[in-house]
């Protein structure tokens, strides 16, 4: 009686980076049609933030990007997605057929000064590539970055799951060992989740396996 009582007025409270709204935002579309009772609160957030508000109880559910996570968590692997190069859709290099970081040189790069582990993971791949970008943005936001790449020269390495939603860019998605994040949900380790939570985390799980379907994605092994 209760958990029915939770699924047709309960709360759900969950937390996420901004370059990873197009897959959460999917998943609380699917939650929404399937349980259009519960509120849905949510956060978007830095890491370290989202870990704490788990461990406090003020977030049942959140995601995680290329990271370790404190013992009183679970992370559940989801995918790993690979980054691509956005650029304008009248973009020089739009009209090449093949793009290596050369091709690059010394155009405007955008980073993800906002969000750690995917910089981080960028910076990696610069080392592997010994590719040094002329950064003229660290951006506050994946929208923010976006807005840069679209008006000016500039290029940016992009979670390919974001730039679909942008149809004045274009994007080269082969790139040679290309930068990767691995995402994963987060719950905690030590209470009990809500149902509400529990139904969500079905959904999440439901939406990894079609994205990583749809973009033939590989699951994660660690995070």
């Amino acid at each position: 009686i209760t958990d029915r009582a939770e699924l047709l007025g309960g709360k759900l409270t969950i937390a996420s980076f901004p370059s990873l709204r197009p897959f959460v935002v999917r998943a609380i579309a699917k939650f929404v049609r399937e349980f259009p009772r519960i509120r849905i609160v949510q956060h978007e957030l830095k890491s370290y933030e989202i870990h704490e508000l788990i461990q406090l109880g003020d977030v049942e559910i959140g995601f995680g990007v290329n990271t370790s996570v404190p013992s009183s968590l679970v992370a559940r692997p989801l995918y790993k997605e690979p980054l691509v190069l956005a650029f304008r859709a009248d973009h020089p290099l739009a009209q090449l057929k093949t793009i290596d970081m050369k091709d690059v040189g010394e155009t405007p790069f955008v980073s993800f000064g906002y969000e750690r582990f995917t910089q981080n993971a960028i910076n990696n791949y610069f080392k592997r590539t010994s590719f040094i970008p002329n950064v003229c943005l660290e951006a506050p936001s994946i929208d923010v970055l976006l807005d840069i790449v679209e008006r000016t020269d500039a290029v940016a390495l992009v979670p390919r799951n974001y730039i679909t939603a942008r149809p004045d860019l274009r994007c080269f998605d082969k790139l040679v060992r290309p930068p990767t994040r691995s995402v994963a949900m987060l719950s905690p380790a030590r209470y009990h989740v809500s149902v509400a939570a529990a139904e969500f985390r079905k959904v999440v799980l439901v939406e990894a396996a079609a994205l990583k379907k749809k973009h033939n994605l590989p699951t994660t092994q660690t995070v």
